[in-house]
């Protein structure tokens, strides 16, 4: 278990493409409780359609609204394009916070951090919140089956 740190820069990363719902709450205030300073690289709506295969429900501008909105988020950086997530360095985190549905990316950025010389612990969130409730793949399909049965 890691103890908060009175000034640990944290660092999540997420599309939030359907907005940010109650499980999202969940792991980014679990995040908050690590750290000072929460930072959000947030994907662009280019790499949300390349992910996820459809455009985001909401715009990247509208997202990183809504994620500063909440009043405890510090920063949000856009994903970097060509993923070699440079922006690591620039941000330095000292904390990496992963959701349950993000931690096949663990290996990838204990690579990363290695190779910028970054010096920070990788946590992972094991739990959601209500995941048969709240994700984005259940929200767009409920979206999806709205503006469908409307047409």
């Amino acid at each position: 278990m890691i103890l908060r740190k009175n000034n640990a820069n944290v660092l999540v990363f997420g599309t939030f493409d359907c907005g940010v719902h109650p499980g999202h709450l969940f792991f980014l205030k679990f995040a908050k409780e690590m750290g000072f300073t929460i930072s959000v690289m947030l994907s662009t709506d280019a790499n949300v359609k390349k992910l996820k295969k459809e455009n985001p429900v909401y715009s990247y501008a509208e997202r990183k609204k809504q994620l500063l909105e909440l009043g405890f988020i510090s920063n949000v950086y856009k994903e970097d394009a060509n993923k070699n997530w440079i922006s690591l360095k620039k941000i330095n985190p000292d904390i990496i916070v992963l959701g349950h549905d993000q931690i096949e990316w663990r290996h990838k950025l204990e690579e990363l951090i290695k190779k910028y010389k970054i010096l920070c612990v990788i946590k992972n969130v094991n739990l959601s919140y209500h995941r048969d409730k709240y994700s984005s793949t259940l929200l767009r399909n409920s979206i999806n089956s709205k503006v469908i049965k409307t047409q």
